[in-house]
């Protein structure tokens, strides 16, 4: 078993920043989807929303993600340790 010692916060707030847009572009979709259905939007922001909550997602992923593994390494170097993983050849 090896353990995760320390994770870079720039990398993990891109990823999570990457990740979370691609989901707010999928849920902004639905839920235009459904602000659609009730006819109480006007077409452009049917059209925008999408982009919308992939913005806000993904900045809040971005966040998120850089606080994320800050914290994880403040708790790494305490002795709690990190994550144990198992490595395949």
């Amino acid at each position: 078993m090896q353990t995760i010692k320390k994770v870079d916060a720039w990398t993990a707030a891109k990823v999570q920043a990457v990740m979370m847009v691609i989901f707010g572009l999928i849920i902004g979709v639905f839920v235009a989807i459904i602000m659609g259905l009730t006819e109480q939007v006007t077409l452009w922001m049917l059209i925008a929303l999408p982009f919308l909550y992939a913005i806000l997602y993904g900045f809040i992923g971005f966040i998120t993600g850089g606080l994320g593994a800050a914290i994880y390494n403040g708790i790494a170097k305490s002795k709690i340790g990190g994550i144990k993983i198992e490595l395949g050849k």
